[in-house]
């Protein structure tokens, strides 16, 4: 749907694109964005657990908005408080075996 809508609405503006101003964005993203990122996520998660790895990367979008408050690109609302503490808490649901902590329970 992509290719459609850019062959469609952006065909013309292709020729305007001064692609030389781009390429160091470009390979900035390409580079550490992504190829540094994706080597150091997968070597740190080869030595840790998946249950902790998955803990970690479920709060990505939970560290997004706290640093995006912090460095003063978005203001902090209820609304973006409330869906981190609904995303943290969902991931410690998740990650919590409820079935152990009631067994320790009733046997102590």
């Amino acid at each position: 749907f992509s290719l459609v809508a850019f062959l469609i609405f952006d065909i013309p503006r292709v020729a305007q694109a001064d692609f030389s101003a781009g390429m160091l964005p470009i390979l900035y993203i390409g580079l550490f964005s992504t190829c540094l990122c994706f080597f150091l996520q997968t070597f740190a998660q080869s030595r840790t657990n998946s249950g902790t790895a998955a803990v970690i990367l479920c709060t990505e979008s939970l560290w997004c908005a706290v640093f995006s408050v912090l460095l003063g690109y978005e203001s902090a609302t209820v609304h973006m408080a409330l869906g981190g503490l609904i995303i943290l808490v969902s991931v410690v649901c998740v990650e919590t075996d409820f079935k152990a902590l009631f067994r320790k329970q009733n046997i102590t």
